[in-house]
């Protein structure tokens, strides 16, 4: 179980050793407090780096692939550019609003 820094903050030094045992971390006898937690979360770090380069943790994404009910449904034609395009340009001359013209006074 990964330790966050909090929880290694309320542990004695006693407990701090037998966590530092648990992740093979030697030299660990000589250490002040703060430093042990910070050995220990160094420690958490290479092995959840290692764990994850090893692909035990890594999960590879599958190529999706079309449904049957993708596969089956039709696909509306495609219309041709020209098409398209005449087709907005004829739309967008009715949405125009005349322009009102002014005349001196």
């Amino acid at each position: 179980m990964p330790y966050d820094i909090l929880q290694l903050t309320d542990m004695l030094v006693p407990e701090l050793l037998d966590v530092a045992e648990h992740l093979k971390i030697s030299n660990t006898n000589n250490l002040d407090k703060q430093t042990l937690i910070y050995k220990i979360l160094d420690q958490q770090a290479l092995t959840a780096k290692d764990e994850a380069a090893n692909g035990e943790d890594k999960k590879k994404r599958g190529r999706k692939t079309k449904t049957e009910a993708q596969q089956t449904q039709p696909q509306p034609p495609k219309l041709p550019m020209q098409a398209t395009t005449k087709r907005s340009a004829h739309a967008n001359q009715k949405q125009k609003t005349p322009q009102l013209s002014r005349r001196p006074l």
